[in-house]
């Protein structure tokens, strides 16, 4: 992923939302307005209080990201990406 791709996202205005579960498998969507930043090419940082979906994350490290950016109208949004990944 390049600097320019990382910039991209960075400075886009987005909807987060992350899917967890916990040990017994329930589960959760927290939605974040804007928050979520690219550190480097693999590493995607979200703020998280002590919350369910902070401790979900600490039973079930799996989890699905669902991101949507701005369109190309004031009121649209483009189609969003799926990521499964492992939180640490």
């Amino acid at each position: 992923m390049s600097t320019r791709l990382m910039d991209y996202f960075n400075k886009q205005p987005k909807i987060a939302a992350l899917s967890t579960a916990n040990s017994d498998g329930k589960v959760d969507v927290a939605i974040f307005f804007g928050s979520p930043r690219m550190i480097d090419e693999r590493t995607i940082v979200v703020a998280l209080g002590e919350n369910r979906t902070f401790e979900y994350l600490q039973e079930n490290p799996n989890a699905v990201n669902r991101y949507s950016g701005a369109g190309r109208g004031r009121d649209t949004w483009r189609a969003g990406r799926d990521f499964g990944s492992t939180w640490r």
